[in-house]
């Protein structure tokens, strides 16, 4: 492993790590706004869901966007998909624990709404990494 890929990696890490908890304190502030919510029948559990996986999604793009600015590389995709990689198993691992967390068993709306939660900072990484392709200038026009 030579210093850029140990550099990037660390780069990556540190993306994870800061957007967890800039999501942390994004769901603080958002506390009074939460507790004043209502989710009535199975949209509503839906909703919910994405409502409370939302911080966490919003700063997945920003620390997509991030990485793909600071990484110094000729494929720096490969390292946002490993930033993608690090949220799915985040998401997975928050998927475990709350299932776990139930009183009762999980409805199918709620295995729905646990699902799209952990997902959403995944899909929001790579729908980060696409938009930036798309806007970056291309190589020859510079």
């Amino acid at each position: 492993m030579n210093r850029q890929t140990a550099r990037n990696a660390l780069v990556i890490v540190g993306a994870w790590a800061l957007s967890a908890t800039v999501a942390m304190l994004i769901t603080i502030v958002l506390i009074p706004l939460s507790n004043r919510l209502t989710y009535r029948g199975d949209a509503g559990v839906v909703i919910m869901s994405v409502w409370y996986g939302l911080p966490e999604a919003v700063t997945a793009v920003g620390a997509a966007l991030a990485v793909l600015w600071l990484i110094d590389t000729n494929r720096p995709y490969v390292w946002v998909g490993a930033l993608a990689a690090l949220y799915l198993y985040s998401g997975v691992i928050d998927v475990v624990r709350t299932r776990g967390g139930f009183q009762s068993t999980p409805t199918t709306v709620d295995n729905v709404g646990i699902v799209i939660s952990g997902l959403l900072p995944a899909f929001g990484c790579a729908i980060a990494a696409v938009w930036y392709q798309r806007r970056r200038p291309s190589a020859a026009a510079m």
